[in-house]
Formats: structure tokens, sequence, C-alpha cells
């Protein structure tokens, strides 16, 4: 689990857990919420942002094997492995 930094004063970072992980890792029927992207081609990244794979948007994986499946809204996207681990989430807490 990779930290990340919360201000909590003026000029005072604590680290702070995060479940951020790759799309990659996630089970099939996650929700998830696109927290960033790692080190993907100008024209993938373009093409993602495109299909609405932002940050901050919540996404469902579909299948995890051949391709990473996702839903991102009424889209079906089917990504190779190796996109999937450069595009980063965490999951989503459903309510009760």
């Amino acid at each position: 689990m990779k930290p990340t930094l919360q201000k909590t004063h003026e000029n005072l970072v604590q680290p702070q857990p995060s479940d951020e992980r790759p799309l990659a890792d996630f089970s099939t029927d996650a929700r998830v919420k696109v927290r960033r992207f790692g080190n993907l081609p100008p024209a993938t990244l373009h093409h993602l942002q495109a299909y609405g794979v932002l940050p901050g948007r919540e996404i469902r994986v579909l299948a995890q094997r051949p391709l990473v499946i996702i839903q991102v809204e009424e889209s079906e996207l089917a990504l190779e492995e190796s996109v999937a681990r450069e595009v980063f989430a965490e999951a989503v807490q459903l309510p009760v």
C-alpha cells in the first residue's frame, strides 16, 4: 500500500494509507474510482480520456482475462493488461 500525503497543518504533512492500485489488480465486478494514470503513451491516454476514463470517474471491472474489460457509463472497453497496469484506482464503498 503506497502512502499518500495529507496536509494537516500549515507546513506539516502526514502520510495516509491509500487503497490505490492498478486496475488490473481488481477482481471482476469491482466498482472503482479512477485516481491517476501511470506511464502511458500520449495517444493511449487521449483515447482513455475520450471514452470517459478520467480521474474521479467511477467505473466497473467486468472481466480480467484475456483482456481487462471495464464499463464506463454505458460503454465497455477492452484494455490490454499493460494499459490496465498504468490506470490506478481505488475501490468504491457501496452504501449499505
